[in-house]
């Protein structure tokens, strides 16, 4: 519609990126606990997610949990005094942001009559390689002693080993003396980067009017590593060639477990051209 001043506005409807998957937070702790919980769900969103808003959707199972409350993307709970070893509570959330659709999350606290350790675990951010082969590590103490034990992905979790795989993960800490001790499961986030693609291209040298960037278009992009992909000049193939100037282009790799690799080339000079690659 037209505005008074002559101005003009439009609604435009702005499409979410896919709901991210949170698995289910799993927390133990040890009947007679009376230190206030905090769960941070808000963090497992990515952080291009906008503004995060966590919901309290519904609680099921022994009624073991008091002062519950959500504030900044987190969970506040205590553990009530007479909750007994076994029992288990569930609390379901639904986290909104402006960029995401909306994600649904289940929370479950269990209890126990061991001693639960306080466990950390390293968010993994790394390159992608074709032998990636990524495991878990953190530690586990209780009181600031040391617990013995073992990190690993949490049973049937599909180890992350490309781009694609990014996302949020369980991991186990799982004790020596499983008699004394319970078993963590903490989530982290593992995000795995594109690789760089490798080699240089080589250009034909331009001594004259006439020709356009299409005219010097590699045709053998085997010195690449990838070689798989799609050569484009950033100004058009039919772009004319003029003396001096140095031209952009862009190769995307078929495999996007790499990067696209770009670069510039000057094709007319009256010294000798070259090509260069970032």
């Amino acid at each position: 519609y037209n505005l008074a001043n002559n101005t003009t506005t439009a609604k435009a409807n702005i499409t979410k990126a896919a709901a991210v998957t949170i698995p289910t937070q799993k927390i133990v702790l040890k009947a007679g606990d009376k230190n206030d919980q905090t769960v941070d769900l808000a963090k497992f969103m990515p952080k291009d997610a906008g503004t995060v808003t966590l919901t309290q959707e519904s609680t099921t199972g022994a009624d073991i949990l008091m002062e519950m409350a959500t504030k900044d993307g987190k969970f506040l709970f205590d553990l009530k005094e007479e909750a007994t070893a076994g029992q288990i509570a569930n609390v379901r959330f639904k986290i909104t942001s402006d960029n995401y659709d909306d994600t649904t999350v289940e929370l479950n606290v269990t209890v126990t009559a061991k001693e639960v350790p306080n466990v950390t675990v390293k968010d993994i951010n790394v390159e992608y390689n074709p032998a990636l082969s990524l495991t878990p590590e953190g530690t586990a103490n209780v009181n600031g002693i040391v617990v013995k034990g073992v990190f690993g992905w949490e049973k049937g979790v599909t180890t992350p080993a490309n781009v694609a795989q990014s996302g949020n993960y369980e991991v186990t800490f799982t004790p020596e003396d499983t008699g004394k001790y319970e078993a963590v499961t903490k989530t982290i986030k593992v995000t795995i980067t594109p690789a760089k693609v490798t080699g240089n291209l080589e250009f034909a040298k331009v001594t004259a009017s006439g020709s356009t960037l299409g005219d010097i278009t590699p045709a053998d992009l085997t010195a690449l590593k990838p070689s798989a992909g799609t050569f484009a000049w950033n100004d058009g193939a039919a772009q004319p060639i003029e003396q001096g100037k140095a031209y952009g282009w862009t190769f995307t790799p078929n495999d996007s477990n790499y990067a696209p690799l770009t670069g510039t080339v000057t094709p007319w000079v009256r010294s000798s051209g070259g090509s260069s690659g970032s």
